[in-house]
C-alpha cells in the first residue's frame, strides 16, 4: 500500500465536513501545544477559530498579531488578522477602530477594495466621529489614486472636520494632501482653501510646516518662493523627507509663476 501527501482540496473538503465540535476541539488542542512567542500569531489565529461567537481576549491576540505583521511590512496578512478581530470584538468602537484599521493596511498592501469594504463597515458601525474621520482619509487617498482628484479634495477635507479635534496631525495631513491635489487640477482657489483650513486645526506645527503653509497661502510667487526656500531649508534639518519632496514641488510651481509675472 502506498502512502502519499493529501491534497489541499482533499484538506479542505475533511475540514469542511466536520462538525464545529470537532474542529474547534482540534483548534484549542493545537493552540495548547503552540507555546512561545515564535508561535502567537499561529496560536492566534487557532484560537480565533475555535471561536463561535465574539471574545475580546482572542481578539486582542489578533490585534497583537496583526502589529507584528504590519511591522514587518505585511500589509495584507495585518489586514486580514485585524479584520478577524472585528468580527470577535464586541465593543462596537473597538470593533470599528479594527475595521478602519483593516481598512488602512489592505490599502498600504494594495488591495483599494479590500481597504473601501473594510472602512464601510467600519462606517456602518461608528457613524461620524473620529472614526468617519478616518475612513474618509482612506476613501480620499483611493479616489487619488485612481485620479478622481476633485471627489479627494471634497472627501479629504470633510473628514478632516472630523478628526480636527481627535487626531489633528492626522487632520493636517489630510488638508495638504486635498491642497496638493486641487493644485494639481489647477483649482488654485480650492488650493487655497483647503491650505487655510489646515491653519485653523489645533494643532503645533513644525517651523517647515508653517513656512510651508504660508508659502501656498500667499498669492505673491515671490513671497511664495521666500516662504518656501525657508521650509526647505528646516526640512534639511530634520528626517522629513516626504515633506521636503513635496515642497520642492511647490517651490518649483512658485518659480515658474514668478517668471511669468516678471515676464508679462
Amino acid at each position: 500500500m502506498r502512502c502519499g501527501s493529501v491534497t489541499p482540496l482533499v484538506r479542505s473538503a475533511v475540514y469542511g465536513a466536520a462538525p464545529f465540535t470537532q474542529r474547534r476541539a482540534v483548534h484549542l488542542a493545537l493552540a495548547e501545544v503552540l507555546v512561545g512567542d515564535e508561535h502567537a500569531d499561529q496560536r492566534a489565529w487557532h484560537r480565533a477559530a475555535a471561536c463561535a461567537g465574539p471574545d475580546p481576549q482572542v481578539a486582542d491576540a489578533l490585534a497583537a498579531s496583526a502589529e507584528q505583521a504590519r511591522a514587518r511590512s505585511g500589509f495584507a496578512a495585518a489586514a486580514e488578522a485585524l479584520q478577524r478581530a472585528a468580527e470577535l470584538s464586541p465593543d462596537v468602537t473597538i470593533r470599528a477602530r479594527r475595521l478602519v484599521e483593516a481598512g488602512e493596511a489592505a490599502l498600504q498592501a494594495g488591495q483599494p477594495e479590500w481597504a473601501l469594504d473594510c472602512v464601510g463597515r467600519a462606517e456602518q458601525a461608528a457613524g461620524r466621529g473620529a472614526i468617519g474621520g478616518r475612513v474618509a482619509a482612506v476613501r480620499g487617498n483611493i479616489q487619488l489614486r485612481a485620479g478622481q482628484l476633485g471627489q479627494a479634495v471634497a472627501t479629504l477635507r470633510d473628514g478632516a472636520v472630523l478628526l480636527s479635534a481627535d487626531d489633528p496631525t492626522l487632520a493636517v495631513e489630510m488638508l495638504w494632501t486635498a491642497a496638493e491635489a486641487a493644485g494639481n487640477t489647477g483649482d488654485m482657489g480650492g488650493l487655497v482653501t483647503a491650505a487655510e483650513q489646515a491653519r485653523t486645526v489645533p494643532v503645533a506645527p513644525s517651523g517647515a510646516w508653517l513656512a510651508r503653509c504660508q508659502g501656498l497661502t500667499t498669492s505673491d510667487p515671490l513671497k511664495a518662493t521666500k516662504y518656501l526656500r525657508e521650509a526647505l531649508r528646516l526640512y534639511d534639518l530634520g528626517e522629513e523627507r516626504f515633506g521636503r519632496a513635496r515642497t520642492e514641488l511647490l517651490l518649483g510651481e512658485a518659480l515658474r509663476r514668478a517668471k511669468r509675472r516678471t515676464e508679462a
